[in-house]
């Protein structure tokens, strides 16, 4: 191509309708520059070459007049890069550099407006993520930040950690883009609310919530409805909050779900950290009537209401048709049971405690009792790492007490734990993550996601062998 022959630039702009400039020969008509420099009527002709063909790359006629401002201020409307080849002086001008950064924030790279607020703000909110070139000052700016992450939540990544740590702040990048949630301070990555605003928003999220494990206790109210404190929170003037429907009459929990045997003596479930008063349970899960049920070693045991004997079956194989192995206990009457590690522990409809070694346990096996004359108990469950605790419910009153497993004793005081309002107790270490985990596999399966992925691996399968055999 000869010196001075049509130049095609071709669009870069999302904006871009797709058309191209064209540059003419020295001294034509049209011409953006002649052949000693830009003119005004030059310059005219490049102002309306750009305003009747909207474009990406005006930086071609830019970088031929980087001093017109008037045909600057039109083409960084139009390309990102039109800033790229202008003038010092007008890289600086607050007027030309806030109509670049309303069109694409990411110029704010190429001006030295970069402790502007006014500047500063309008990048953000056109493109969150422009929050990387602005003065360091702006990055502990709530509103600023805040504009920015509405906009890209992943901008949060440059905030001061007093802003990552701020609510308002660490919602709203979650809610926009889950991934921020690996940006939040570390309370929020064990916040209920937080993390499932941020899995609502990204599955990715799941890598970056906690793997701390809560201790919490779950109850039942007077009319079947699921209870729930933190257990290292109960007190004696301490509430319990409502977090599941009922009716319930007894609960288990085990991984990230919790059971629960309803008023018509059915098993059903659902996974924790979705339960709220809405949800709804999943079920029946089981036949035969039962009243309290335990959960260990991949069996669920439970209490039936025809002869108060415990019985069991394997848990995953636990449908409406299949029956319960047993009885497995012996022919004493029991109401509730909880089992930690080889103990299983039992309630007598008396209020009487009772246990014995649950891989000894047989029809003729007797229970060792009572472990308790001091209260009667009517629920009973069993936690603790370092120091383990037996936690009751009193008969009669509802209270909560609690006794040291290894110097429990006929004789010895329980020490009151909670004032009452409930008529059952189960406590589980909840991993949280295990639980979202359980969840989005829940929600995979119910879409049909694991049939659609099988159906895919075999046709490229199929593919393959079809190859081979080419």
């Amino acid at each position: 191509m000869e010196k001075g022959s049509v130049t095609m630039l071709r669009t870069n702009s999302a904006a871009s309708t797709g058309h191209r400039i064209v540059v003419s020969r020295p001294g034509s008509a049209g011409s953006i520059s002649g052949p000693r420099g830009p003119s005004s009527a030059t310059a005219a002709s490049a102002a309306a070459v750009l305003t009747r063909k909207p474009s990406r790359d005006y930086y071609e006629t830019i970088r031929k007049e980087p001093t017109n401002r008037s045909v600057l201020l039109k083409a960084v409307e139009r390309d990102r890069y039109a800033l790229l080849h202008a003038d010092a002086a007008l890289r600086a001008d607050r007027e030309v550099v806030l109509s670049a950064v309303k069109f694409c924030g990411d110029t704010l790279l190429l001006s030295p407006l970069k402790k502007d607020r006014e500047v500063v703000l309008a990048a953000v909110n056109t493109l969150g993520d422009s929050l990387r070139y602005a003065d360091q000052e702006w990055m502990g700016d709530k509103e600023v930040i805040l504009t920015a992450v509405k906009q890209d939540g992943l901008a949060l990544r440059y905030a001061t950690a007093a802003l990552q740590d701020d609510e308002e702040v660490v919602r709203a990048a979650v809610k926009q883009n889950g991934r921020a949630l690996r940006w939040v301070a570390d309370r929020w990555k064990k916040d209920l609310d937080t993390v499932m605003m941020a899995l609502k928003s990204s599955n990715a999220a799941l890598a970056y919530v906690a793997t701390d494990e809560h201790e919490t206790a779950y109850g039942l109210s007077a009319d079947g409805t699921v209870l729930a404190q933190s257990l290292w929170h109960m007190e004696l003037d301490s509430h319990w909050k409502t977090q599941g429907k009922g009716p319930m009459r007894s609960l288990t929990v085990f991984g990230p779900r919790i059971y629960g045997v309803s008023t018509d003596g059915k098993i059903y479930s659902q996974i924790m950290v979705t339960m709220t008063m809405e949800s709804e349970w999943t079920g029946p899960l089981s036949g035969d009537n039962v009243q309290s049920i335990a959960i260990a070693d991949g069996f669920i045991y439970a209490v039936k209401e025809e002869d108060k004997r415990v019985y069991k079956q394997v848990l995953v194989q636990m449908t409406p048709d299949n029956h319960w192995d047993g009885p497995i206990s012996d022919p004493t009457e029991v109401e509730s049971i909880a089992i930690y590690e080889d103990i299983i522990f039992a309630t007598a409809p008396d209020g009487s405690l009772y246990k014995q070694n649950l891989f000894r346990m047989c029809n003729v096996s007797p229970w060792e009792g009572p472990q308790s004359n001091t209260i009667k108990v009517q629920s009973v469950a069993v936690f603790g790492a370092a120091i383990v605790k037996v936690y009751g419910v009193e008969m009669g009153t509802g209270k909560i007490y609690c006794h040291g497993l290894k110097d429990l004793h006929p004789v010895k005081p329980w020490h009151p734990v909670s004032a009452g309002d409930t008529s059952v107790i189960t406590i589980c270490n909840s991993n949280l993550k295990d639980a979202c985990r359980d969840m989005l596999e829940s929600q995979w399966r119910a879409s049909g996601a694991h049939y659609e992925r099988r159906a895919a691996a075999s046709r490229i399968r199929g593919n393959a062998d079809a190859i081979a055999v080419d």
